[in-house]
């Protein structure tokens, strides 16, 4: 086996950790860049199917009917003095369908009014529920990234047990 000089060992093994420094230093923005994409990506997707499943299946039904309930009340309350008169089967109607305004076709300021309170009905929960989705979906996207990272340090932990570079360990 060839004698190196001291010095010649050390230079190579400063260059060697060098060079390595500067591949992680040029790694490290973009496996960050990664994580956070990834975090971000799964966040959005997390939220997008929290809400489908809360709005679209359940919540939804239940905010058109509220505005239903809501446009009733008013009716009850300031229908005779703004001219708005809207017969008990035509409240059952829309409570069937409250997306289908035509009981109210020949009514129009009680079609105007019934549109406006359950859609501003419909919005309001419908804030609600995306503020519950995007919490709920933060919460798992931070378990997944907890448990990619847990997956990232097995891997650098491998790397360090298999490159023998000393700024590494």
């Amino acid at each position: 086996m060839p004698d190196f000089p001291a010095d010649a060992v050390e230079g190579a093994a400063e260059a060697m950790e060098g060079a390595a420094a500067d591949a992680v230093q040029r790694l490290h923005p973009a496996f960050t860049t990664f994580i956070n994409s990834g975090y971000l990506e799964s966040q959005r997707q997390l939220r997008d199917r929290l809400l489908k499943g809360e709005w679209d299946e359940t919540v939804k039904e239940w905010a058109l009917r509220n505005g239903v309930a809501e446009f009733q009340k008013y009716v009850v309350e300031h229908g005779e003095e703004k001219g708005i008169k809207v017969s008990w089967d035509d409240i059952q109607k829309l409570y069937a369908n409250p997306e289908d305004l035509s009981p109210l076709a020949d009514n129009e300021p009680a079609r105007l009014m019934a549109q406006a309170v359950i859609t501003q009905a419909v919005y309001k929960e419908h804030v609600e529920v995306y503020k519950a989705c995007v919490d709920s979906s933060k919460q798992l996207a931070n378990v997944i990234e907890s448990g990619q990272r847990t997956g990232a340090s097995t891997i650098l932990s491998l790397v360090r047990r298999l490159l023998p570079i000393p700024f590494l360990k």
